[in-house]
């Protein structure tokens, strides 16, 4: 018996029985988290250029804005940055809000509907806040 007739029949039951038993987790299960944005700040600012510069060509210059989200959800709180402002996003200050976390980024669910993607720059356990 060689090592591709064992291997094939390995192959066919992790095949019928799904992703979850391949790979150990389930997929396309979102767990959702209830929180609360505690505070917006600037964060930072820089500034991009754009346009072609040459003959007759004008170039421009926009500001790059960081907002600072902070998010508690009472077990744990994140600080999470954007580029739009409250203003344009619907994150408003004390509202509620769903998130969840996966690989650095915060998803957030705005009362409006609206699903935002943060970078997250840091994350408080409750025990940490404490002390």
């Amino acid at each position: 018996m060689n090592l591709k007739s064992c291997m094939l029949p390995i192959v066919l039951v992790l095949l019928i029985s799904g992703p979850e038993a391949a790979f150990g987790a389930k997929a396309g299960k979102t767990t959702w988290t209830n929180g609360t944005i505690m505070d917006v700040s600037l964060y930072g600012q820089g500034a991009k250029s754009g346009g072609k510069a040459g003959k007759g060509k004008k170039s421009y210059k926009r500001k790059d804005l960081w907002w600072a989200y902070h998010i508690s959800s009472g077990e744990r709180t994140y600080v999470a940055v954007l580029r739009k402002a409250p203003s344009k996003s619907g994150l408003l200050l004390n509202a509620p809000v769903r998130y969840t976390v996966s690989r650095g980024r915060l998803y957030i669910l705005s009362p409006q509907g609206k699903r935002l993607e943060l970078k997250v720059l840091r994350q408080d356990t409750a025990e940490v806040r404490r002390q």
